[in-house]
């Protein structure tokens, strides 16, 4: 099995979460489209939305790995390069989630200040107007300067209630991502280690001595006191007991 070494990387948590991922060839894991350095790369789309979204059905406190099968393995280790391949791009993706909620913080108070200029002017519209006009139109103005102000301030009061966390959210998975342990695996390998342990098992199994069903009992009953055998022997013991009579008769 390939995995990074202790030096490189941490160790797998013992309690660690595995995110698995199985390609035919390394060229899948990336953009094909992307003509840039190996380390560089951005990842195919698929995968990205996979490690992303398996990622998102664990806590943020629990401790992730993702293992990679390659079913055909190249001529030189590629763990180190995938490992960095990964760690930066998602560390690249984390840049970004934070640019963009700069600029929505930017937008956000932006958006503030002119909701605020307009209820203000709004208000001080319906200040201004005659008190003596009555009138159901008087009112309908009244009422439509009021809404008007309110609703500019939409904008603002939705861009810090609601809009900012899903991106600050995004932003600490993709920095936990950049961080992942990553194992690289030959799948051939492992599928060779798989078939060995289950030879070994079966082994095992035939080296033990077979048991008759007489030996079976009398070792169960081994376990259980002379004065309260378990209930399924007391059936046993009637039928012993009545064909012995009906031998004697």
């Amino acid at each position: 099995m390939h995995s990074l070494s202790p030096g490189n990387t941490p160790l797998e948590p013992k309690h660690s979460r595995i995110i698995e991922l199985e390609l035919r060839h390394m060229s899948q894991l990336f953009n094909s489209m992307d003509a840039s350095p190996l380390e560089n790369k951005d990842l195919n789309s698929d995968v990205e939305e996979f490690i992303v979204s398996s990622s998102e059905e664990y806590r943020p406190d629990q401790a992730l790995t993702l293992r990679i099968y390659l079913h055909e393995w190249p001529a030189e280790d590629p763990t180190d390069v995938v490992r960095n391949s990964i760690h930066n791009y998602f560390a690249y993706r984390a840049d970004l989630n934070r640019l963009a909620f700069r600029r929505l913080m930017r937008r956000g108070r932006t958006s503030l200040l002119i909701g605020l200029l307009f209820l203000a002017a709004c208000l001080v519209t319906i200040k201004i107007l005659p008190g003596d006009l009555g009138g159901t139109w008087a009112r309908i103005v009244r009422e439509s300067l009021t809404i008007a102000g309110w609703v500019a301030m939409w904008r603002p009061m939705e861009i810090y209630l609601y809009d900012w966390w899903p991106l600050r959210r995004k932003s600490r998975l993709y920095q936990r991502l950049s961080q992942i342990p990553v194992q690289i695996i030959s799948k051939q390998k492992s599928e060779r280690v798989s078939a060995k342990n289950m030879t070994e098992d079966k082994d095992r199994t035939a080296a033990q001595p077979n048991m008759s069903e007489d030996e079976i009992d009398r070792n169960l009953m081994g376990t259980f006191p002379a004065s309260d055998p378990p209930s399924w022997t007391l059936g046993v013991e009637r039928d012993k007991q009545s064909s012995s009579e009906n031998q004697i008769e």
